[in-house]
């Protein structure tokens, strides 16, 4: 699978606002391969003018590796690591395990690890991670999805 995306957003500067930007853009390039009961993922973001500031380009590059280990239970692993003008460089890195219900229903636990987490996200579950700059941060997640 491959895959690629773009997206622009347009903000109106109002008041006292100073060193903003207008347009800010993004360019996300994708790929997985199956190979066996493997899939090897990878992931690359471009963004120019982040968070609406002129000049705060960032590139985001990932990796991801997915192992069926049972009929039912699939063991993850992820590393991104993020590039920014603005921020010193990120890393993002989760480890989890997928285990099928039924043919709807997962139920999944992860730990994931940032290292000075400027604004790096991916968790694969919609998170964002937004300490401080230059902090590290951990979390454990455990959920239930379900497809409808």
């Amino acid at each position: 699978m491959v895959g690629a995306a773009y997206e622009t957003h347009t903000q109106e500067l109002t008041g006292l606002l100073t060193g903003g930007v207008t347009d800010a853009s993004a360019v996300r390039l994708m790929a997985s391969y199956k190979m066996g009961r493997s899939k090897l993922v990878g992931f690359y973001q471009g963004e120019d003018g982040s968070g609406g500031v002129a000049g705060a380009d960032a590139d985001t590059l990932g990796l991801g590796l997915a192992y069926k280990v049972s009929a039912n239970g699939t063991v993850k692993g992820q590393y991104y690591i993020r590039d920014s003008v603005v921020n010193v460089d990120s890393q993002l890195f989760a480890l989890g395990y997928d285990h099928k219900l039924g043919k709807k229903t997962d139920i999944y636990a992860q730990y994931a690890l940032t290292k000075d987490a400027g604004g790096i996200g991916g968790t694969g579950h919609g998170e964002r991670v937004d300490p401080d700059t230059d902090a590290d941060a951990s979390g454990f997640s455990v959920g239930m999805r379900h497809k409808f």
